[in-house]
């Protein structure tokens, strides 16, 4: 049977902390790189582009508010009483068809979350996250090995 090289949305499957999340419908996530463009006396454009670092990473999950399963309960979204002693998390995309993890984020916190209730609609919640590290199905994304240690 082949296997289809284009992710697709029936393929992928979201986890935090191990655990399969099912109501999410849509999930994004991206990387920013800090890039500084060193300008020079006697040029209109930079003479080089210097890499000073990554931001955290970013994940953004959308998907239905089901009654019971707020996002507190479904979502790793600590309460307000829990915000001093809240775990990192880990959030995962699985590919249904290859058996894979094809984004890993560890060191997850969430940030927030919103709600939309319209009539003639489904109410939907976005749960917004940051992250420190984002593996993918390349490998780890780790530092360097003379990397100031985490503390």
């Amino acid at each position: 049977m082949a296997t289809n090289k284009v992710m697709s949305g029936a393929r992928g499957q979201l986890f935090i902390e191990g655990q399969l999340i099912g109501i999410f419908s849509d999930v994004s996530y991206g990387v920013d790189i800090d890039v500084a463009p060193a300008f020079v006396l006697g040029r209109f454009s930079p003479s080089e582009l210097t890499v000073t670092g990554q931001e955290a990473i970013s994940i953004n999950a959308t998907g239905w508010r089901i009654v019971g399963q707020g996002p507190y309960v479904s979502a790793g979204v600590p309460k307000l009483q829990d915000l001093l002693t809240a775990d990192d998390i880990t959030i995962s995309l699985y590919d249904r068809e290859t058996g894979q993890f094809i984004m890993t984020v560890v060191g997850c916190r969430s940030t927030g979350w919103n709600t939309t209730l319209n009539s003639k609609a489904q109410q939907t919640v976005t749960v917004r996250f940051l992250g420190l590290r984002l593996d993918d199905e390349s490998g780890s994304q780790g530092e360097s090995s003379n990397a100031t240690p985490e503390f």
